[in-house]
């Protein structure tokens, strides 16, 4: 985490340990590398687990998301429709391969059973 943010470990480790605030640089850039909504860190108060942000740590899954977002609120429908449809055929095409790989497996696995079935009919008859 520290090398993500280009910070010292130790700093990260001493607010971890409540022995110093995090500045705002720190928390701005949890933010941006990690998409970490930071007002836990400036209330203390807890975000209902809905309205929690998507949290991912790769920073260029983080940047694309925000990407995204900019696209959506833009108020460019063209965009905002373009986009769309792209976000849902990929997620369904991700789906599909997932199920396919899926039937694969089990396909494999019934092959395995009857090619020995195969082979256990040939010893008995043999």
């Amino acid at each position: 985490m520290a090398d993500a943010l280009l910070t010292a470990p130790g700093y990260i480790s001493e607010i971890e340990k409540g022995k110093k605030k995090p500045g705002c640089d720190f928390l701005s850039k949890l933010k941006r590398v990690f998409g970490i909504n930071i007002d836990w860190f400036l209330t203390g108060e807890e975000i209902p687990s809905d309205k929690q942000p998507i949290v991912d740590k790769n920073p260029e899954i983080v940047e694309l998301l925000e990407g995204a977002r900019r696209v959506l609120k833009s108020g460019n429908p063209v965009a905002f429709d373009a986009l769309e449809r792209n976000i849902r055929y990929f997620d369904h095409a991700v789906a599909v391969e997932k199920r396919l790989e899926q039937v694969e497996a089990k396909l494999e696995a019934v092959l395995n059973v009857l090619a020995k079935t195969s082979e256990m009919k040939k010893a008995a008859n043999e």
